[in-house]
């Protein structure tokens, strides 16, 4: 039997871990076929037909569905091979995907044992009806069998040691799991439908780490939804990471920031190298109400401690996310969950969208509780009872300013500065939004020193009591994150190109360690604080000097 299992990822970089996990635990050889969302589709086609196949079968996300819906029709009317599809998208509505799409068996759920049994079944002619987490056409009568979340994660085969992997490793991000399920409830979540949390034994997490670090791996990301959900296992794990990690390597976990103890947060805060650590913590809402309409339980005040002594500590970088269109939370509250967020000052802060996904309580309830959404995938919310279009479109020009102007870093100092100089983020946001769009500003294509500018202009109009010290912010910022030596935003007037070679001369008696042809060769000035800031970016290292 020819079997194929075809992979459609959202980047080049994504690893799809589900898929060598099927290749992995399954009895018979698999080929594994790996694309991206801009790949051709008939060259997805045409590469699977080439295969003969017998059997094929898709990982299903919803950020594919509609692709792999095509290709599916594609190689039904061009090959006799069963179609299998597996996946979050698929797994909660598999009786919808049956009549609607060409295929012959859905796998809900985990579907390491599911998939390998069903290829057992097709090969020798057995029955499906005792194979688990199974949905498939028996005739013409559609039969959904029930779910068994596989108990001993021990058992599961190791998606890490296929050989034709080893080139991309080094490019790719790596994912990993310490356990599966999630002991919270959240209505907009699918994690709770994974049922109880299980852990694969740590020390062949600990040798997965050692071995794809030995073959280059640099990124790696838990799919652990509560990574932390046993503290002392994760404080393990941590310290082994820090103990064996190789330069350049960042490994990425799902946090539930308010029990996570302090204990863990001193020991990162005392031991754990800059960067080596990434934590996604969801804040989600601040609003009590809306927690309890999703059924999530969060202390938010001991969320919010937390996060300021990570942020604090400089150890471990934070990432943290919202969901904006939950129930109960109309603008008003959502300005306030967004305006305390931000001023938590994580690196990153992501604005998302309720997404109403197939198989959340929330998607069921959604008529009930007022709610209108794309019936497209993602399915995101358009409409609550709470909260009007007018009103999600104006979160949404607040969250294209967060991510291009904040988020991406590059002018962190001077945010801050003009966060303790108004009433509202979120407000100044929106208003800087409508500043941009009047001034042609294109959040697809610009300079950088476009962005410097326009934010210049933006507080020097908006916050006039402040704007000096923004100003100065925005100068240093600007060129701390040069790599080379950048155009000036700032106007610079024609006695201060005069005045550009004694400066230099002046920065040079200061820091007579940089060759003072280095200053005039890669060197740049602006005035800064009532002096001068010079940075001079030589090919061994940036340089900053400030003088009066």
């Amino acid at each position: 039997m020819n079997i194929v299992l075809c992979a459609i990822d959202a980047k080049f970089i994504h690893t799809n871990v589900a898929l060598r996990l099927l290749k992995a635990n399954c009895p018979l050889p698999c080929e594994l076929f790996e694309f991206t969302i801009k790949s051709d589709e008939d060259t997805i086609v045409s590469t699977i037909l080439a295969a003969a196949p017998d059997l094929v079968a898709f990982s299903v996300y919803i950020w594919n569905v509609e692709i792999v819906r095509r290709v599916a029709d594609a190689i039904r009317k061009r090959s006799s091979a069963k179609i299998v599809a597996g996946g979050p998208e698929v797994a909660h509505d598999a009786g919808r995907f049956l009549a609607d799409c060409p295929f012959d068996f859905v796998v809900r759920g985990e579907g390491e044992r599911a998939f390998a049994r069903l290829v057992t079944a097709l090969a020798d002619g057995s029955s499906f009806r005792d194979i688990p987490n199974l949905a498939y056409w028996d005739g013409s009568t559609e039969r959904i069998n029930p779910i068994e979340p596989i108990a001993d994660l021990a058992g599961i085969a190791s998606p890490y040691r296929f050989t034709a992997d080893e080139k991309d490793i080094p490019r790719k991000i790596q994912y990993l799991e310490l356990s599966r399920g999630c002991p919270f409830s959240c209505a907009y979540c699918l994690a709770p439908l994974d049922g109880a949390v299980r852990f694969f034994p740590l020390p062949r997490i600990k040798d997965e780490i050692l071995a794809l670090q030995e073959r280059g791996a640099r990124t790696f990301k838990f799919l652990d939804r509560t990574f932390n959900v046993r503290p002392e296992v994760a404080t393990d794990l941590f310290d082994f990471i820090i103990r064996n990690r190789r330069d350049g390597v960042v490994f990425q976990f799902e946090i539930t920031g308010d029990i996570l103890p302090d204990a863990i947060i001193r020991h990162l805060n005392d031991v754990a190298p800059p960067g080596l650590f990434r934590f996604e913590i969801g804040i989600q809402s601040t609003n009590d109400a809306t927690n309890r309409a999703v059924a999530r339980t969060q202390d938010n005040a001991r969320l919010f401690k937390n996060i300021r002594a990570l942020v604090a500590g400089g150890r471990v970088t934070i990432h943290l996310d919202l969901i904006a269109g939950l129930p109960e939370e109309g603008l008003d509250s959502f300005i306030r969950t967004f305006d305390d967020s931000f001023a938590l000052f994580a690196p990153e802060l992501q604005l998302g969208f309720l997404k109403m996904l197939r198989g959340t309580p929330l998607r069921r309830d959604a008529a009930r509780l007022g709610y209108e959404y794309d019936p497209n995938p993602p399915y995101q919310v358009t409409k609550s009872a709470v909260l009007s279009a007018v009103d999600l479109d104006r979160i949404a020009c607040v969250e294209a300013v967060l991510e291009h102007f904040w988020n991406r870093g590059f002018m962190p100092e001077a945010m801050k500065m003009m966060h303790a100089c108004v009433p509202s983020m979120f407000f100044w946001m929106e208003s800087l939004y409508a500043f941009l769009l009047d001034r042609g500003f294109s959040f697809l294509r610009h300079q950088i020193f476009e962005m410097f500018a326009l934010i210049d202009a933006f507080a020097q109009k908006t916050i006039p009591a402040g704007y000096a010290n923004v100003h100065d912010a925005l100068v240093r910022d600007y060129l701390e994150r040069a790599e080379a030596r950048p155009k000036p935003w700032w106007t610079v007037r024609e006695e201060r190109r005069e005045q550009k070679s004694a400066l230099l001369q002046r920065a040079h008696a200061i820091d007579p360690s940089i060759p003072l042809d280095d200053y005039f060769k890669y060197g740049v000035v602006a005035p800064y604080a009532g002096g001068y800031l010079a940075a001079v970016y030589r090919p061994s290292g940036k340089s900053m000097i400030r003088f009066d």
